[in-house]
């Protein structure tokens, strides 16, 4: 019935789409790849929209950590201790890395001007534990702002 007519069509759309897909067209003594010049002008389109849309608001987002830093001094000790604890952890990163960041986190403390180092280790964060970290820094009033923009089926999954 209409299934065997949707796998049909679902078939004969795949196998036509990969023969132009793979094809080559020959114009004059230039033969060019159809799949190659595709797939460049459509990573370039999602790469430009990307650029475009994401750029600003990793910009702001940043920003916004950089001034919330700046208003949670009191709390920078735990923080540090935390991401200290996190990259000690982190069975990912090489032992120099490792090293580069501690003293990242040294100098973090030895210095007045903390709230760049702390977001610049903050950046070398996955982003998934971002938020945590943010908590720990005492910026807890812009993890709840960035968090009311999330969908509310992601929103509810955050601690």
């Amino acid at each position: 019935g209409d299934y065997d007519k949707l796998v049909i069509k679902a078939i004969v759309f795949g196998l036509s789409f990969v023969t132009i897909f793979n094809a080559q067209a020959k114009i004059g003594d230039q033969i060019y790849n159809i799949k190659a010049r595709t797939y460049q002008l459509l990573v370039g389109i999602a790469y430009q929209s990307i650029a475009a849309n994401q750029t600003q608001k990793a910009a702001r987002f940043w920003s916004d950590v950089e001034r919330a830093l700046e208003q949670s001094k009191p709390n920078l000790e735990e923080g540090l201790r935390y991401l200290s604890n996190y990259f000690q952890l982190d069975i990912t990163l090489d032992p120099d890395l490792k090293t580069k960041l501690e003293a990242q986190i040294d100098k973090a403390k030895a210095t007045s001007q903390k709230t760049e180092i702390v977001k610049g280790l903050l950046q070398k964060l996955r982003r998934a534990h971002l938020l945590e970290a943010l908590d720990r820094f005492g910026c807890s009033d812009l993890k709840q702002q960035y968090i009311s923009h999330f969908p509310p089926q992601l929103a509810g999954k955050i601690p």
